[in-house]
């Protein structure tokens, strides 16, 4: 069993492809706080909205981490990062 966050579930949502949190509200159940969520069916869920977006952003976060740390700026929180993430997540999503 899984147990989520909603406010974690919420932020996400802002990058995820389309749907992200109705399909999560669908699979689970609220309790309290959190959405618990069977292992088959969170493992399901996770990979329909797991895009190349998210790829991207696992591969260079580390590297925009190290930038920021290095030169003082804050491209970790870059608006325009968030957009083009959920761009190409929404666009694989969509060719699924």
């Amino acid at each position: 069993m899984r147990r989520i966050k909603l406010s974690y579930l919420r932020e996400m949502a802002t990058v995820k492809a389309d749907g992200y949190l109705e399909a999560a509200f669908q699979a689970g159940t609220v309790e309290g706080d959190f959405l618990a969520m069977g292992d088959l069916d969170y493992r399901a869920w996770k990979k329909r909205f797991t895009g190349l977006g998210d790829h991207v952003h696992d591969v260079l976060g580390p590297v925009v981490r190290l930038i920021d740390a290095k030169f003082g700026t804050d491209l970790s929180n870059c608006h325009g990062c968030q957009e083009r993430r959920k761009a190409l997540n929404n666009l694989t999503s969509a060719a699924l």
